[in-house]
């Protein structure tokens, strides 16, 4: 493993706070720059540039964004009010830029769309369909609503959950972001169908993703995110783990990847475990060496780095935590350091994850 490694993050640019939010939704709050989320309607200017529309519309005080996310036709409607996340600069009293955009869909809008958020429930059926040419709906699990749903003028009684099965006449109630698909076209009719991406079973307790963060299926905080970059393939997915503090559970679900623009980055969960306090085995089954790289005592392999959160400047005697991941038995460590008791590197939690072991 490389030094760089073990390099600590860089610096996360901070969240505007509301009040700072509103002040540059309207004319105030030049200079500020930070993540956020502002709404307003979405117009497209001469040259590919669009911009959202936050206060004035048509006026001479018209307040407006740049942004740099994909949007469709109907992000566009007049009228169609939309939320935007992403890196806010306000440059001016009336203008501004969001970069790293994404583009929310909530019920500020009057009817559901593609791209919305939301939590729909019914029993799965599991299918494996076929069709002329290979134009058949995808195989999988499928979500018979326990009410029709009104998407984009059409209604829909079930949808295609695109995630790993879940079991035949589960009771599933799945948060997820709406999509509108298509199949066929050239040797059968085309045929729309509604999908759910980046699902959630809230009934089991997993957090919820809204296109930004988690959000606690307990109280709706919201949660850490540990990324498990893939070595080997850069443009797979990389898996990540989500630690849910109210639960006291941790998330092993699954980021990213090479994707179409306006894709879903969340692609679920597949395993879970508690965060648990570690035995004095534990405890010892970690070493750090020298130059404070944690390595497994049985066999000497590095563990890898995942994140490190430091106290504020001002705050005397706080925690450091760091997370390390084993890559060999799918394990989570988070440990402590200083403090008024002095610690050093001292292991405060374990995430066992279920893994196939390759002795067995």
């Amino acid at each position: 493993m490389n030094e760089a490694s073990h390099r600590p993050p860089p610096p996360r640019p901070r969240r505007l706070s509301d009040a700072e939010l509103k002040e540059v939704a309207g004319i105030g709050g030049v200079g500020l720059t930070g993540y956020g989320i502002l709404a307003g309607e979405l117009v497209a200017d001469p040259g590919a540039k669009i911009r959202l529309i936050t206060s004035g519309k048509g006026t001479r005080s018209e307040v407006s964004f740049t942004i740099d996310a994909p949007v469709t036709r109907l992000d566009l409607l007049p009228g169609h009010l939309l939320r935007v996340f992403g890196l806010i600069h306000k440059t001016t009293q009336w203008v501004g830029t969001i970069r790293r955009a994404q583009v929310l869909h909530d019920h500020l809008d009057p009817a559901l769309l593609p791209g919305m958020h939301v939590e729909l429930a019914g029993v799965v059926d599991n299918r494996e369909p076929v069709a002329i040419g290979g134009e058949a709906m995808p195989s999988g699990s499928y979500l018979r609503l326990e009410r029709p749903i009104h998407l984009s003028g059409a209604v829909f009684e079930e949808l295609f959950l695109e995630h790993s099965p879940f079991p035949q006449d589960h009771a599933l109630k799945a948060y997820g972001r709406l999509e509108l698909r298509s199949v066929g076209g050239v040797e059968t009719p085309l045929r729309h169908f509604a999908a759910l991406s980046g699902v959630s079973d809230v009934g089991a307790g997993e957090p919820r993703f809204d296109g930004v963060q988690f959000h606690s299926a307990i109280n709706g905080a919201h949660l850490r995110v540990l990324t498990i970059r893939r070595q080997d393939l850069f443009d797979a997915p990389n898996a990540i783990v989500v630690l849910d503090g109210p639960a006291a559970r941790a998330f092993l679900g699954s980021m990213g990847g090479l994707m179409m623009p306006g894709r879903n980055p969340f692609h679920g969960f597949g395993a879970s475990a508690e965060i648990s306090a570690p035995s004095d085995a534990e405890r010892a089954s970690v070493r750090f060496d020298e130059a404070g790289n944690a390595t497994d005592a049985a066999t000497g392999q590095p563990l890898l780095l995942l994140d490190r959160e430091q106290p504020p400047p001002n705050v005397v005697d706080g925690l450091t935590t760091t997370w390390y991941f084993d890559p060999a038995q799918e394990i989570v460590y988070a440990f402590i350091s200083g403090g008024i008791a002095g610690f050093n590197n001292r292991m405060s939690a374990v995430m066992r994850f279920p893994h196939d072991d390759p002795g067995e």
